[in-house]
């Protein structure tokens, strides 16, 4: 599986939308590797999306994100996992270990099924985590 997460200071970024970098890792055998940074500032959320799908990512791992990005994700074959925070090791050992559903991980203010952190929910995708 090819893992894509956006990254602040080792930290998972908090707004996906406008994160600058992403980490793609590939994870075999429940062991996560690096295998490429993006740089992704000035990047179009269509132009991130293909350069997501170029780069076979199967896997998004992020913060905040908007509807319109998340729905373009979702378009592009490219599973999300929104509302995530933390460690970025931590987070892909929880992604290896298949709990990375576990509420540590939730940003402040979010549940396992909504997120609080607007006037207008965003629910979690049942098939991402």
């Amino acid at each position: 599986m090819i893992v894509g997460i956006a990254t602040a200071q080792n930290r998972i970024s908090p707004v996906f939308d406008c994160a600058g970098h992403i980490t793609i890792y590939r994870i075999e055998n429940g062991i996560p590797q690096i295998k490429q940074e993006c740089d992704i500032q000035t990047a179009s959320y269509i132009a991130k999306v293909t350069a997501l799908n170029k780069l076979c990512v199967d896997k998004i791992i992020c913060g905040a994100i908007s509807r319109e990005f998340h729905s373009m994700l979702i378009a592009g074959g490219i599973e999300v996992t929104p509302w995530i925070s933390g460690n970025v090791e931590d987070i892909l050992r929880a992604v290896c270990d298949n709990t990375i559903a576990d509420k540590r991980f939730l940003m402040p203010g979010c549940s396992r099924n909504r997120c609080r952190c607007r006037r207008q929910s965003l629910k979690h995708n049942k098939n991402t985590i």
